[in-house]
This record gives C-alpha cells, sequence and structure tokens, in this order.
C-alpha cells in the first residue's frame, strides 16, 4: 500500500477551496440555520469573499504549526474555526 499525502495548498486552490466550503454548507446546513442566512453565506458575493480568505490564509497561513509529527493535529480556515488549541509558541 503506498502512503497517501496532503499537499500544501497553493493560491491557484483558493477559489475551488471556496467552491466546496459553500457547496458544504449548502448541503449540511440546510434546515439548521435560516434560509436567508444560509443564502447570504453562500452567495455568488460571499464565494468571492472566501476565496479571498482562502488566498490569504494560504499566503499568509494564521498558525505556524498545523502539525504535531507526521499526524495533522489540527486546521484554521479563514473563517477561524480550528479544531484543536493553537501550541502555546503561536500565541
Amino acid at each position: 500500500m503506498t502512503a497517501g499525502f496532503v499537499r500544501a495548498a497553493r493560491s491557484a486552490d483558493a477559489a475551488g477551496l471556496a467552491r466546496v466550503q459553500v457547496a458544504s454548507w449548502r448541503a449540511s446546513l440546510a434546515g439548521l440555520v435560516p434560509d436567508a442566512v444560509l443564502a447570504e453565506l453562500t452567495s455568488v458575493d460571499a464565494e468571492k469573499q472566501w476565496a479571498e480568505r482562502w488566498l490569504s490564509a494560504i499566503v499568509s497561513p494564521p498558525t505556524t504549526s498545523p502539525k504535531a509529527g507526521r499526524c495533522i493535529t489540527g486546521y484554521s480556515t479563514p473563517g477561524g474555526v480550528s479544531t484543536s488549541p493553537k501550541p502555546a509558541r503561536d500565541q
């Protein structure tokens, strides 16, 4: 079996990441948040803003260490969501 990998995001990935983010929100949040809120967060204009935020995060990552050893321990999105606390040296 070959080991898989996750490559670092590139600037050219920003628009695609925003499309995936918007599509996943539409699919997963429908019926959970008011339709008007979801429509605003997933509009064409919002998708452009998410792409800009992704690009900013790719060019200037919000944290210097998203990994601990060889395992991914957390991640950041342009919206500021993280699955784990920032390491002490990044605070």
